[in-house]
This record gives structure tokens, sequence and C-alpha cells, in this order.
């Protein structure tokens, strides 16, 4: 079993994820997602009509297939729906959600150069911190916390 603390596991987990992460082809047809969140394929069906998700362009004898992040957004609209709100309100929530959700995944993708150690401690390279090029941005990872670091470059 690999250690999760070994640097090396880290990093290559860390680099598979970033590839995934930017090669995002993972698709799930809509009786599976029907089946993962409880709401009928009539009911997704119905949102994607309102514009409220949008499916991936298929043969047209394929049934619907939804990206990852769509099954996402799905799953979040079906929360805010259990919470009481109407479909419009938690469409438009789950919306501002898949914003951040993208401006996050947009960070990670763009800054992401690798993982390292400090102390001791996994860290998360951001790349360059200044134009100059001279400091390091890094998330330091704790066992119940993140900290924020500038280092010096060497």
């Amino acid at each position: 079993m690999a250690d999760i603390n070994d640097i090396a596991n880290i990093q290559d987990y860390a680099k598979r994820m970033a590839d995934i992460m930017k090669n995002d082809t993972f698709s799930i047809g809509i009786g599976e997602i029907a089946e993962t969140t409880g709401l009928t394929q009539s009911q997704i069906r119905y949102w994607e009509q309102k514009g409220f998700i949008k499916s991936i362009k298929t043969n047209k004898n394929q049934n619907r297939k939804y990206s990852y992040h769509t099954l996402s957004i799905i799953r979040l609209i079906k929360s805010y729906l259990d919470s009481g709100f109407t479909l419009k309100t938690a469409a438009e929530k789950a919306n501002a959600h898949k914003k951040m959700g993208k401006m996050l995944r947009q960070i990670f993708t763009d800054r992401f150069v690798g993982v390292e150690e400090i102390d001791d401690l996994p860290c998360i390279n951001l790349g360059f911190f200044d134009k100059e090029e001279t400091q390091t941005l890094y998330v330091v990872i704790h066992d119940d916390s993140t900290e924020i670091k500038v280092v010096p470059v060497k």
C-alpha cells in the first residue's frame, strides 16, 4: 500500500489529478445520473430543456451523456431542492457554485507546478509569486490546516 505521506506518491497523485482535470472527457449516461442522484430521467431532461444543465452532444441514437461537472451541478441543484428552494432558485445557486468551481479549477490547472516538502511537510508549489521570479508561492499542508508561504528562490 502506498504511503500517502511519501512525497513521491503525493507528486504522482497530484500530476495524475492535474492531467485528469486538464483533459476532462469523463461522461456518464442519463440512467446512471438518475440512479446516482435519485432523480427521474424525465426530471433531468426537463432541467436540460429549461437550460439549467447541458448534455454532451452524442450521436443521434444514443442516450444523453453528461460531464462530471454537470453531475456536480445536478447534485447541487437537488441539494438545494431538498432544502426547500424552488427549482429556479436552486439552479441559480448551483450556477453560482459552478462559476466558483470553474475559477478554482482554473487556478489549479494554471498555477500547479508540483508537490514538494518544506520542513518535512508536503507543499503544493503554485509557481512564482512575483514577475521577477525571485519568490515561489506554496500551500503548506499541516494535519489540520493549510498555510500560505512565500519562499525566496535559491
